[in-house]
């Protein structure tokens, strides 16, 4: 039969490690369109998009992403025609994480 103490002990230490794991926990953020979160990703991870959020070439970019995909087409060649089809200055990184983005968040 244990303890009263080292229940106690047991209990106490359960509640520290509830209280670190709250604190250590992300805040989740409330987005109110995927395409604002999207948009937000790629503003957050970029290595050189620097525009405002609503803005419609991204936006294109994205959801053709999601249509060249939903047909069918590798990755590696919508990736390469973001880069390469773009009004905006890509690079590499950033054609991919558009890729990513897309296809996680908006289609």
């Amino acid at each position: 039969m244990r303890s009263v103490r080292s229940r106690g002990l047991g209990v106490l230490a359960a509640g520290a490690l509830a209280a670190v794991s709250l604190t250590c926990a992300p805040s989740a953020v409330a987005y109110d369109t995927v395409e604002e979160e999207y948009l937000d990703m790629i503003l957050e991870f970029s290595d050189t998009f620097y525009f405002w959020e609503d803005d419609p070439a991204l936006l294109r970019l994205g959801y053709t992403a999601c249509e060249k995909s939903a047909v069918g087409v590798p990755e590696e060649l919508i990736v390469k025609g973001i880069l390469h089809n773009s009004d905006l200055a890509v690079n590499g990184h950033d054609a991919q994480l558009i890729y990513d983005m897309a296809t996680e968040h908006l289609c």
